[in-house]
């Protein structure tokens, strides 16, 4: 869940097909009462091959609703969806890179730091640092966090602000494959 600039919170949530039973779609909830109540506002994702679930959601410094998704059946790919109408209409392409789940948080400067699971060898925890309205995905640089992971149970993280160049990221982790544990890096922000 995210809490927009006007106290709205958008929630992202996935939706099991029922024809399809392996292919989830996303879609949009919006509470204007701190989660009292929600309203059911759109579609984010949805494709008759390509999974979606697991969405992060993000409101930019102009407005624009973004999620993050992680995907099944379509490579690994890291998938964004943009509305530049409040939540209404989104359209979703995939990011270039492979990584899932995302979790973002904004850095003090209006950078979004994106972190996520890297599932394929080395295994472990990756991130970038975009720009203020998310629009740099495909050339942002990615940089390792760990690659030091078991195997591909990780992920999962959870990026926290400590101070104006400090971030937290926690994460479920594991090493050699063994008892699966709750792990965090402290990133110096540049």
């Amino acid at each position: 869940m995210y809490e927009g600039k006007k106290g709205q919170i958008y929630w992202g949530v996935a939706s099991i097909d029922k024809e399809k039973p392996l292919i989830n779609s996303t879609h949009l909830y919006i509470s204007y009462d701190k989660g009292i109540t929600w309203k059911y506002t759109s579609t984010i994702a949805k494709s008759d091959t390509v999974s979606f679930s697991e969405t992060s959601v993000y409101e930019t410094p102009k407005g624009d609703v973004i999620a993050f998704m992680r995907t099944e059946f379509f490579d690994d790919q890291a998938c964004i969806a943009r509305s530049k109408d409040g939540g209404k209409i989104f359209t979703w392409e995939k990011m270039g890179f492979q990584g899932h789940p995302l979790a973002m948080v904004r850095l003090p400067d209006n950078r979004v730091l994106l972190t996520y699971g890297y599932r394929h060898q080395p295994f472990g925890i990756r991130a970038r640092i975009l720009n203020a309205e998310c629009t740099d995905y495909k050339t942002s640089k990615e940089f390792i966090v760990r690659n030091d992971g078991g195997t591909r149970d990780l992920g999962y993280s959870w990026p926290v602000v400590l101070s104006h160049n400090k971030v937290l990221i926690v994460y479920y982790f594991n090493k050699e494959n063994g008892t699966r544990h709750i792990a965090g890096s402290i990133l110096e922000i540049r």
